[in-house]
């Protein structure tokens, strides 16, 4: 079970991506990957870079449905090979934090931003009643 965090702290946390990502040096910047941009904005205080702040909102973060996820799901349903499936997770969680900081990236507007916190703090809700409701279950 992942660390829970308090609604405040998760706006802390996306607040402070976003002004990572609105860095001028950031924005003339093209990053081939997403490891390259935590590696170069891994520039403040330790557990306060991207790399740390991206780590503490990812369960609150909304996961990317495509085609190509939905493919690799029904193909990780048929697959026997555990390593195989971790993968195909891995994949799936690491193209979700690409989109989401491209979305927070591409917020130009207050609505646009407050639609981005309002899932995330969805999210985090859930997972507090989801825990909260199996903490009470008799088995």
């Amino acid at each position: 079970m992942e660390p829970s965090i308090t609604e405040e702290q998760l706006t802390q946390a996306l607040e402070a991506i976003r002004r990572t990502l609105r860095r001028a040096d950031l924005r003339r910047m093209t990053f081939i990957n997403l490891e390259s941009l935590l590696h170069y904005a891994d520039d403040a205080e330790p557990g306060q870079g991207l790399p740390a702040l991206l780590a503490r909102v990812s369960p609150y973060i909304p996961l990317a449905v495509t085609t190509k996820h939905i493919e690799a799901l029904l193909a990780a349903a048929l697959e026997q090979d555990e390593s195989a499936v971790r993968a195909l997770e891995e994949s799936y969680v690491y193209d979700s934090k690409i989109k989401f900081l491209n979305a927070i990236y591409a917020a130009r507007t207050a609505e646009e931003w407050s639609e981005i916190q309002s899932i995330c703090r969805r999210i985090l809700q859930y997972k507090h009643e989801s825990q909260e409701a199996s903490a009470h279950m008799m088995v």
